[in-house]
């Protein structure tokens, strides 16, 4: 069964793609083909509804295994690895890998590792790195001494860290983050960056390291 026969045989499920989406899980198809579907579909009309459909039907009725997460981790690689004017092909996109991915314990090593093993463009790793506060700092400390020499990527390395400090589910390692921002350029980029609403600005960066570093070393 492809797509186009999928669509005709359900043309009554409704025009919400998440819908046509677990529609699709319940068939009788293997696997790798209902996600092949799944993001054929997806494709259409991307939809941060629909990309969490897709991730809730994989994990309740599929034991996920590596083949089949590469095959949806190359789906967002694709579809993030160039700017788009499309505001809602990039929130869908970014939020679900930010919180279907980056922010799964259980997936984002594996995904971090993928990524960065596909020779991804330079837009991909300024993305992975503004969404990657959850990521293990390990990881994310060898991407940064690796993008270091490039001052074109010390912006998106300072998000990287701020984000690692202050989100939610956040992960940081403050001795290592504070000796990184200290090597960081950022003289062209303060006023824009301490200017984004919602975020903490760089002194609060600066303040919570000093303060966590302070306690790590305090008898």
């Amino acid at each position: 069964m492809d797509l186009e026969d999928f669509l005709k045989e359900n043309k009554d499920q409704g025009e919400y793609k998440e819908d046509l989406v677990s529609a699709i899980w319940q068939t009788e198809e293997a696997a790798l083909k209902k996600i092949n579907l799944s993001l054929q579909l997806i494709s259409l009309e991307p939809t941060y509804a629909a990309l969490s459909r897709l991730w809730i039907e994989y994990g309740s009725t599929q034991k996920p295994i590596k083949e089949y997460n590469e095959r949806i981790f190359s789906f967002y690689l694709t579809n993030l690895s160039v700017p788009t004017s499309d505001s809602e092909h990039e929130f869908a996109f970014e939020s679900s890998l930010y919180f279907h991915i980056l922010e799964e314990p259980k997936l984002n090593r594996e995904a971090w590792q993928y990524f960065l093993s596909q020779n991804p463009s330079e837009h991909f790793i300024r993305t992975l790195l503004a969404n990657s506060g959850p990521v293990p700092y390990n990881l994310k400390h060898q991407l940064h001494q690796k993008l270091l020499p490039d001052k074109t990527f010390h912006r998106a390395i300072y998000i990287s860290i701020r984000h690692s400090c202050f989100d939610l589910c956040g992960k940081v390692n403050k001795v290592l983050a504070w000796k990184t921002l200290n090597k960081l350029d950022l003289a062209d980029h303060l006023e824009e960056l301490d200017n984004q609403r919602g975020f903490r600005k760089y002194k609060d960066v600066v303040a919570y390291l000093l303060n966590q570093i302070d306690k790590l070393s305090t008898p």
